[in-house]
């Protein structure tokens, strides 16, 4: 049963302007976008160099179900994220035996075949299966100019309260495969089959972070919402020519560059408040076997 990671969804008021952003501060472009008024408005956004095949989701107003749920309680949030597999029903049957809580069952929507179910921190995650690949068009991979900074979406971050049972779940269940351990530090990196299997992908990366190693920022975060996707990466070859051009674009930093666990990161926001932070590349060679 193949599966791979394809995106992480930000519910926000503005869709109109979360995409302008995407595109002039950080090169990214709009792969579909799926729209009926007053009832949806979806759109997806992959970065410049197409280096992966993850996206960003954003749906705008109005929200149904328990995404207006969501909403109503946090405002604007990453809320769930996403796997793309080949049969939802069989994985649905799969997970019914290790009683998953799921949010939804599987049902048609925008051409796809959908189910939603929490992992054991509570975080939603999605299953799809495309009835028509057209509908999430491929872009394609552009060589770097050299003028501009490339803007690669590396992972996501679930914040928990037991990296244990959260990695047992995506590792035993979902097959997913860990291939980076700081767990003194708080944090450990997953990655699905497809871009084990393929060396020249991008690594689209699933962190997990939780006690004991969590920052203030990370405590922030559980104190407000409790477990949930707590920021987005994108990983740039110089952070601090990076940070430059972002501040010369009026975008303010929370946290500027730093060094970090051997690398180099930086902080700031979106315009719906999600965290996003910038990092050096992870070398393959660090992977564990």
């Amino acid at each position: 049963m193949n599966l791979y990671l394809q995106h992480v969804n930000i519910l926000t008021p503005d869709i109109g302007g979360t995409i302008t952003f995407y595109q002039e501060k950080l090169g990214m472009k709009l792969a579909a976008r799926f729209y009926q008024e007053g009832i949806f408005d979806i759109a997806f956004l992959r970065d410049g160099s197409a280096s992966t095949h993850f996206a960003i989701e954003l749906v705008g107003p109005p929200f149904i179900g328990w995404m207006e749920d969501t909403y109503q309680k946090h405002g604007p949030i990453m809320d769930h994220f996403n796997f793309v597999v080949d049969d939802v029903d069989t994985w649905y049957q799969k997970l019914k035996v290790s009683k998953t809580e799921f949010v939804q069952q599987p049902e048609h929507f925008l051409g796809v075949k959908e189910m939603y179910f929490r992992d054991p921190c509570g975080v939603i995650t999605e299953m799809m299966a495309l009835d028509d690949p057209r509908l999430m068009p491929a872009l394609s991979p552009e060589s770097p100019d050299g003028k501009n900074i490339e803007y690669r979406l590396h992972h996501i971050s679930i914040l928990c309260n037991d990296i244990p049972a959260v990695e047992r779940f995506y590792v035993e269940e979902l097959g997913l495969h860990t291939v980076l351990e700081a767990r003194e530090d708080g944090y450990i990196f997953l990655i699905d089959p497809l871009v084990l299997a393929d060396e020249t992908m991008t690594a689209p990366s699933l962190e997990i972070m939780g006690p004991p190693g969590i920052e203030p920022r990370e405590a922030a975060y559980l104190a407000k919402y409790g477990p949930g996707i707590d920021h987005l990466c994108f990983v740039v070859d110089d952070v601090d020519a990076a940070f430059e051009e972002l501040s010369a674009k009026g975008i303010q930093f929370d946290l500027e560059p730093m060094e970090y666990a051997g690398s180099k990161i930086a902080y700031f926001k979106d315009p719906n408040g999600i965290d996003i932070e910038l990092m050096l590349p992870i070398p393959r060679e660090h992977f564990i076997s």
